[in-house]
């Protein structure tokens, strides 16, 4: 949302709650997706993850690569709180969902995340399978 990205958050929150209750799943989980991604950039990190949480039981796999992107956001939300297991295994499903819809670039930005993360936290041979797979 072009507001959000010019530092009008509050704004865009305005613009985008009501969307958030469309009755149209697209609609509502693209809303509800911004709001959190919004929400966690401020450092609130619980309301971000909540309404990511949401924006993820809203969608649908026909959304397309949306979805894995949302997934990819929640997950990174859950690895900086501290939910590490549950952060990973959305990753996991954003980067599989990357793969699935041809989403190359969210693909590699995804295992780039990870790999940055197992880098921190000393557990890089995790990721070798997933690295040699898709290095082609």
């Amino acid at each position: 949302m072009a507001l959000a990205g010019i530092g009008q958050d509050g704004p865009a929150l305005a613009l985008l709650a009501p969307l958030a209750d469309s009755p149209l799943p697209s609609i509502a989980g693209a809303s509800l997706a911004k709001m959190g991604v919004i929400e966690t950039r401020r450092r609130r990190m619980a309301k971000g993850m909540f309404l990511l949480q949401k924006a993820v039981e809203t969608a649908s796999p026909s959304d397309g690569p949306g979805v894995a992107e949302v997934q990819a956001d929640l997950g990174l939300t859950m690895l900086i709180q501290g939910q590490r297991e549950e952060g990973l295994q959305w990753l996991q499903s954003a980067r599989q969902g990357f793969a699935d819809t041809g989403d190359r670039h969210g693909l590699l930005q995804c295992l780039a995340n990870e790999m940055k993360y197992h880098e921190r936290f000393g557990d890089r041979k995790r990721l070798k399978p997933y690295t040699k797979r898709y290095s082609n």
